[in-house]
């Protein structure tokens, strides 16, 4: 813990440093950051926070690729070619409901499921679900690009159970008990929940914020041991089945956020595939998995 401690120090000393350089070579007010240091959300937030900058963004997609696409857009800017924005992180694939199916039938002999009649129907028995103490696989349209589960391949639970982080880590994610899990809040609720500083929306779980003091005892699994969550904002253009299932959620329990955590286990990609997610589904000991319209279910050994 001690050298984990002084590492973030130095990163964050050193990014601060960088910024004071930065800061005053520029009349910018707005910092973009990418790269693999830009999953630091913690240092981020410090960054902004102690800033004569007005707003920073960190993309979806920040990691080692972020170098080769800004070489990209800075090579067609040369060319008169100026890229377009992408305002979207579900980027990747895709799955039709045959091919949903399909895939369903090749594991009928341990699974059963239920096909729900429309999205609203989807979002209620998800939600009815989530209330209790289970753990709920869900699978929704394309997947994310990046390394955050940002809602379409993700694990969700609610936040409202102390002990549910020991539940994911123990029982499906299999990785180191001290490692947090983030929340996943409508846009228009986080103001209450979070003291959101700078930001007014964290779309892609790259800041931290303080859980108001009210809150930390209604989120306490979503709730880190200092007090902060590494929350994901969402509003109904960027994601409206998980605005959805979040409204259908916060009003049927009053908890505000749901916990949100990668599709997979400890060691492995996130999930891509419907075969991807049966597989991890079947590997571990998440209760429920939706899929499209398709609740699925272990059959009984």
């Amino acid at each position: 813990m001690k050298v984990a401690g002084i590492a973030q120090h130095m990163v964050e000393a050193i990014t601060a440093h960088q910024l004071r350089t930065l800061t005053a070579a520029s009349s910018l007010d707005t910092l973009l950051f990418e790269g693999g240091l830009a999953l630091n959300c913690v240092a981020n937030t410090k960054m902004l926070e102690r800033s004569p900058f007005t707003g920073m963004e960190v993309s979806f997609g920040a990691s080692d690729p972020g170098v080769a696409m800004g070489a990209a857009v800075y090579a067609a800017g040369l060319r008169n070619r100026p890229a377009d924005a992408v305002t979207t992180p579900y980027l990747g694939p895709s799955y039709d409901e045959r091919q949903v199916l399909d895939t369903l039938a090749e594991y009928a002999d341990r699974i059963e499921w239920q096909e729900e009649p429309d999205a609203t129907s989807v979002t209620d028995r998800t939600a009815e679900l989530l209330a209790g103490k289970n753990v709920v696989g869900w699978f929704q349209g394309r997947a994310e690009f990046g390394p955050r589960a940002l809602g379409n391949r993700s694990i969700l639970a609610n936040p409202a159970f102390p002990d549910i982080k020991d539940i994911i880590n123990l029982r499906v994610k299999h990785r180191e008990p001290f490692r947090p899990f983030a929340p996943v809040i409508l846009e228009s609720e986080a103001p209450r929940v979070f003291e959101m500083g700078k930001k007014t929306s964290s779309p892609y779980m790259t800041f931290v914020f303080p859980v108001r003091k009210e809150y930390q005892e209604r989120i306490p699994g979503a709730c880190h041991v200092d007090g902060t969550a590494r929350a994901q904002t969402v509003n109904e253009q960027q994601n409206p089945a998980l605005a959805g299932l979040l409204r259908a959620f916060t009003a049927r329990t009053d908890v505000p956020c749901l916990l949100n955590t990668s599709f997979n286990v400890a060691g492995e990609p996130i999930v891509c595939s419907p075969r991807d997610a049966l597989e991890c589904f079947l590997a571990t000991e998440i209760d429920y998995l939706v899929i499209d319209r398709f609740l699925v279910t272990k059959k009984e050994s």
